[in-house]
């Protein structure tokens, strides 16, 4: 019975250990929902852009890094082909994902389809 006991408290610290440790590595996510017609996303990797939450909303600077990701609807496509894309001016709704300490962009998404072809 005393070995239970042992057995269950060891399996508990070691849960409770583990989900601080995950909670350590994954970055606190936010994402912003915006449009083309707001946002002026960078045109090289480094740059940086300001984004709002809701009208009335504090502005928040973020940072294009290597790890930053793109996609037009589920196609994920370079930063060359992002800007290409949205070069023909018409609005498109976008999500803004980014870590909240680093203020650095992990994904954009353009709320769209490539036209057919347009993409390897």
């Amino acid at each position: 019975m005393w070995t239970r006991s042992i057995t269950l408290t060891l399996l508990i610290g070691a849960a409770l250990l583990n989900g601080s440790a995950f909670a350590e590595k994954a970055a606190p996510q936010s994402a912003i929902e915006a449009s083309t017609a707001n946002v002026t996303l960078p045109r090289t990797d480094g740059g940086s852009l300001l984004a709002r939450g809701c009208v009335g909303c504090q502005a928040v600077a973020l940072q294009l890094d290597a790890s930053s990701r793109f996609f037009v609807g589920k196609q994920e496509v370079s930063l060359a082909e992002l800007n290409t894309f949205l070069a023909d001016g018409v609005t498109r709704g976008l999500t803004i994902m980014y870590d909240q300490k680093a203020h650095t962009i992990t994904r954009i998404v353009i709320h769209a389809e490539l036209p057919k072809g347009t993409h390897k």
